[in-house]
């Protein structure tokens, strides 16, 4: 059977080489030499005829390579590394159509695109069923989850150091093209260690593998413990301690994802070796600033933390990037100085990129800054193209991204982009429901009911997928009634952002039944609703009314109001 799949993945790699390069790999004048060059030779790489992607040339050698190690071990993982170049390939062709590339470069990017996802459809609709169990079908066999990390130091206050470790590993392993990497979000359903089912958890996540680990500091030491889980068969794969100082576990992340890309036999390309050979930083204090920033939900005093970790070390760009990217953050939720918070987030970014310019979390940074401070949507999607270059397994990159298409109006390359962030991070339900909306949008309605579904599966108390379920009552089956019935459900003390009873107040204007307006205004108990104040939506209601001085009475009022907004976790951010 190993042999018939062998061949398998080695005639399929022959028809890329083919499909090309315009030639076959093997040619000879006579049929003997034909064998002997299969048998015995490598065919150069098939760039002469196009300039193929290198992520291409690597799938069709890694194919036809004749070193057993070094081969596809399933199909199946070549269809994933397929259907990965493919979306990549999506992914950079819709950004450079963005901007004024030559036209040959526009062109060549979607033809091989094009061409990719003909044979990917064409082999998953061909390759028998039987090859391979169920769960390892759907599932690459090069992707990994790495739960969060035990905090086993006698003082307590050191689980944001633990949470910082794993947070940074994640960022490492996330460099790693030919891993598919579970964003950190995801994850963290699975904080406790008792009761861990590895399989279960697996399935869950859509990966093959689990990393679990435990983290024990005691004044300048720290302990760090690894296990590398095959989620398929519970089987251990590699274990790993390392005792070190505080000084020597910087760049400890970097190792640790290079052993696991060994473990997992993943090649590394010599940018990403490189990559992960950096160290942040030379000062233990500031690494431990940083580390304990990464582990920290309050944004505000993560961002301090990180200044403090600059202030220690003036050249540590990452510290800056985080920086810039939590006071982006803060300055978007609408609280606690948001222009000044803005102006600093785009000085810290600057300060990275400056630092260190082919840093992705600076790009990142950057692009953030344009995005959600300028408004300058075609520059901020060519700093995420260089971040998703960097870091392909950041879902966020892919969040902000679909969202800048879906403020554009390219509502299918935003689906298409918010659905690769989806499987980086299937738990996050901001991406959820982010991608629901969007096809609520266009008129999607089963798409968009099973994203709202699927978000009460996460969260069953998610006030904003029933909100999206009541709007698709009215919208879908014209059915205020059942949209009221949903929105009923929800119980007040899950409503910080005061959706439902926005969507309640729709619901009643839709229907003319002024007297529930106000008695909805009346006892929503907040400041404001999900598009503004309560001044705002008292207008709005006087204005259906016709009681025009009344209305401009509150609209300008709302124009006064200083909108304050619920500062956003950063675990959870929406793609906006």
């Amino acid at each position: 059977m190993d042999w018939l799949i062998n061949a398998d993945i080695w005639s399929l790699g022959v028809v890329l080489y083919e499909m090309v390069a315009g030639w076959t790999p093997f040619t000879s004048d006579t049929p003997k030499k034909v064998i002997t060059s299969i048998l015995e030779t490598q065919p150069p790489v098939p760039d002469a005829a196009i300039k193929s992607p290198p992520e291409l040339q690597q799938i069709i050698g890694k194919a036809l390579t004749k070193e057993r190690e070094k081969h596809y071990e399933s199909a199946h993982e070549l269809l994933a590394a397929l259907k990965s170049l493919r979306l990549g390939l999506d992914f950079r062709a819709e950004l450079e159509r963005s901007r004024a590339a030559r036209p040959w470069r526009r062109r060549r990017l979607p033809i091989i695109a094009a061409a990719l996802l003909l044979l990917v459809s064409a082999f998953a609709l061909l390759w028998p069923s039987w090859h391979r169990d169920p769960m390892k079908d759907s599932i690459p066999d090069r992707s990994i989850a790495v739960l969060p990390f035990q905090n086993l130091s006698d003082n307590k206050d050191n689980s944001e150091f633990a949470a910082g470790i794993q947070d940074d590993l994640l960022t490492s392993l996330g460099q790693i093209r030919d891993l598919k990497v579970i964003s950190r979000t995801s994850v963290m359903a699975y904080q406790k260690p008792d009761g861990r089912n590895i399989r279960t958890i697996g399935r869950a996540l859509g990966v093959a593998n689990i990393l679990e680990g435990s983290v024990r500091r005691a004044g300048n030491r720290v302990l760090v413990n690894v296990q590398l889980i095959d989620a398929r068969n519970d089987r251990h794969l590699w274990a790993q301690s390392y005792d070190r100082t505080v000084a020597d576990s910087i760049g400890l992340q970097g190792e640790l994802a290079t052993q696991i890309a060994v473990a997992l036999k993943t090649a590394l390309a010599p940018e990403e070796k490189a990559r992960l050979g950096v160290k942040p930083t030379a000062n233990s204090e500031a690494y431990v600033l940083y580390l304990t920033a990464l582990g920290k939900e309050d944004e505000i005093a993560a961002e301090d933390l990180c200044v403090q970790a600059t202030t220690l070390d003036p050249t540590f760009a990452l510290a800056y990037a985080r920086a810039s990217l939590l006071n982006s953050e803060i300055a978007a939720g609408g609280g606690d100085q948001p222009l000044a918070r803005k102006a600093e987030a785009r000085a810290q970014a600057e300060e990275a990129l400056r630092l260190s310019p082919t840093l992705g979390e600076a790009h990142m940074a950057l692009g953030l800054c344009l995005y959600w401070g300028d408004k300058n949507y075609d520059a901020a999607l060519k700093e995420f193209e260089v971040a998703a270059a960097t870091s392909p397994n950041n879902a966020e990159t892919y969040s902000y991204v679909a969202g800048i298409y879906r403020r554009q109006g390219r509502w299918r390359e935003s689906l298409a982009t918010f659905q690769r962030a989806q499987g980086l991070d299937p738990r996050n339900n901001h991406v959820l429901l982010q991608a629901a909306n969007s096809r609520l949008y266009v008129r999607d309605w089963p798409g968009a009911r099973a994203g709202y579904n699927r978000a009460l599966k996460i969260n069953p108390e998610s006030g904003v997928s029933k909100v999206g379920l009541a709007y698709l009552e009215v919208v879908q089956n014209n059915n205020p009634a059942a949209g009221r019935n949903i929105l009923q459900s929800i119980p007040p003390a899950i409503d910080p952002n005061a959706e439902p009873a926005s969507a309640r107040w729709d619901l009643a204007m839709l229907e003319r039944d002024y007297d529930s307006v106000e008695k909805i205004l009346a006892h929503s108990g907040v400041e404001k609703l999900s598009e503004g104040p309560m001044e705002f939506y008292q207008g709005r209601t006087a204005l259906a009314r016709g009681d025009v001085d009344s209305a401009q009475r509150y609209f300008a009022a709302a124009a006064r109001f200083r909108r304050v907004g619920t500062r956003r976790s950063r675990r959870s951010r929406s793609p906006r």
